[in-house]
Protein backbone atom coordinates (compact mmCIF):
# COMPACT_ATOMS: atom_id res chain seq x y z
CA UNK A 1 0.00 0.00 0.00
CA UNK A 2 2.77 2.46 0.91
CA UNK A 3 4.75 1.50 -2.18
CA UNK A 4 1.74 2.18 -4.41
CA UNK A 5 1.27 5.61 -2.85
CA UNK A 6 4.97 6.37 -3.25
CA UNK A 7 4.93 5.42 -6.93
CA UNK A 8 1.77 7.45 -7.48
CA UNK A 9 3.37 10.60 -6.05
CA UNK A 10 7.04 10.02 -6.87
CA UNK A 11 7.32 13.14 -9.05
CA UNK A 12 5.82 15.49 -6.44
CA UNK A 13 8.14 18.44 -5.75
CA UNK A 14 6.11 20.64 -3.39
CA UNK A 15 7.66 20.20 0.11
CA UNK A 16 4.32 20.82 1.88
CA UNK A 17 2.53 18.16 -0.19
CA UNK A 18 5.43 15.74 0.37
CA UNK A 19 5.22 16.25 4.15
CA UNK A 20 1.43 15.73 4.10
CA UNK A 21 1.89 12.50 2.14
CA UNK A 22 4.50 11.31 4.66
CA UNK A 23 2.18 12.12 7.57
CA UNK A 24 -0.70 10.28 5.90
CA UNK A 25 1.50 7.21 5.34
CA UNK A 26 2.58 7.18 8.98
CA UNK A 27 -1.04 7.32 10.12
CA UNK A 28 -1.94 4.47 7.76
CA UNK A 29 0.92 2.40 9.18
CA UNK A 30 -0.16 3.08 12.78
CA UNK A 31 -3.75 2.04 12.05
CA UNK A 32 -2.53 -1.12 10.29
CA UNK A 33 -0.14 -1.95 13.14
CA UNK A 34 -2.86 -1.52 15.78
CA UNK A 35 -5.22 -3.77 13.83
CA UNK A 36 -2.52 -6.41 13.47
CA UNK A 37 -1.73 -6.24 17.19
CA UNK A 38 -5.41 -6.60 18.09
CA UNK A 39 -5.70 -9.61 15.80
CA UNK A 40 -2.63 -11.23 17.36
CA UNK A 41 -3.97 -10.65 20.89
CA UNK A 42 -7.34 -12.14 19.92
CA UNK A 43 -5.61 -15.19 18.44
CA UNK A 44 -3.48 -15.67 21.58
CA UNK A 45 -6.60 -15.47 23.76
CA UNK A 46 -8.42 -17.93 21.50
CA UNK A 47 -5.55 -20.44 21.63
CA UNK A 48 -5.21 -20.01 25.41
CA UNK A 49 -8.92 -20.63 25.90
CA UNK A 50 -8.71 -23.69 23.67
CA UNK A 51 -5.76 -25.14 25.59
CA UNK A 52 -7.02 -24.39 29.10
CA UNK A 53 -10.75 -24.91 28.54
CA UNK A 54 -11.29 -21.63 30.40
CA UNK A 55 -12.94 -18.54 28.94
CA UNK A 56 -10.99 -15.29 29.47
CA UNK A 57 -13.53 -12.79 28.19
CA UNK A 58 -17.15 -12.13 29.11
CA UNK A 59 -18.13 -11.42 25.51
CA UNK A 60 -19.34 -14.47 23.58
Amino acid sequence: MVRQQFKKHMHETDPEKIQKLKDDNVLTFVVFFCSAARGLINHILYESEKLSGRKFSNIS
